[in-house]
This record gives C-alpha cells, sequence and structure tokens, in this order.
C-alpha cells in the first residue's frame, strides 16, 4: 500500500498530542463514522455542524480516523468528528481538488482587453 502521507504536509500540523486529543472524539461519536454526505459549497458539512442531524443516516461503519470540519489548525473537538477510512480518504480527496483548483487559478494570468479595443 502506498504512503497515504507521501508529499503531505499533514503530519506536521497535527500537535504532539494528538493521539490524547483523538481518542475522545472517537469516543464522543460512538466509534461511528459521522458521514452524512458531500461537503457544501463552503467546504462544511451543514448537518453535522448544526447538530440536527438524523443518527439514522449516518454512515454505519467503524471510525477509525479523525477529521477536521473547518481549519485544519484548529484541534478544538468542535472542530473535529470521527470517520471511516473511506470516507475520510474521499474528503481528503475533495480537499485535494479544491486546492489544485486554488492554485491553478493563482497561475492564470488576467485576461487583456485586445490592443484594439483599449480606450
Amino acid at each position: 500500500m502506498p504512503d497515504q502521507w507521501q508529499g503531505s504536509d499533514r503530519r506536521s500540523t497535527l500537535p504532539s498530542n494528538w493521539p490524547a486529543i483523538r481518542r475522545p472524539i472517537l469516543r464522543r461519536d460512538g466509534r461511528r463514522c459521522t458521514w452524512l454526505g458531500d461537503l457544501d459549497a463552503d467546504g462544511r458539512p451543514a448537518e453535522y455542524m448544526a447538530g440536527g442531524y438524523d443518527h439514522a443516516q449516518r454512515c454505519t461503519e467503524h471510525a477509525t480516523d479523525v477529521d477536521h470540519i473547518g481549519d485544519r489548525l484548529d484541534h478544538r473537538p468542535q472542530n473535529l468528528r470521527s470517520l471511516c477510512g473511506r470516507h475520510h480518504r474521499h474528503r481528503s480527496t475533495l480537499q485535494g481538488v479544491v486546492a489544485k483548483a486554488q492554485r491553478a487559478a493563482l497561475r492564470r494570468r488576467p485576461e487583456q482587453p485586445h490592443p484594439g479595443l483599449r480606450a
């Protein structure tokens, strides 16, 4: 299996006490994946953030990972949720695609008006 962290700086941004932060989150969520579907336009899972989600609609898989809902440098419990490995990989892939598109947009040159149309 290839190293999933290859090329990522993610591990270096986790605090040294990450295992002590991670365990209570898994316990709080009943060691069950909290995935409710893809993210809203702002990149956040609205149902989870609102706290009004239906537990019956949650993924039924065992949670093995803890995911940052918002800022990846914010390790407070309200910014963390439990996910199964499949949904954590899916979410990370979505975040990578968005980040790549944002970097590409920064590299694009702004459109210039045609020289003959300049006033």
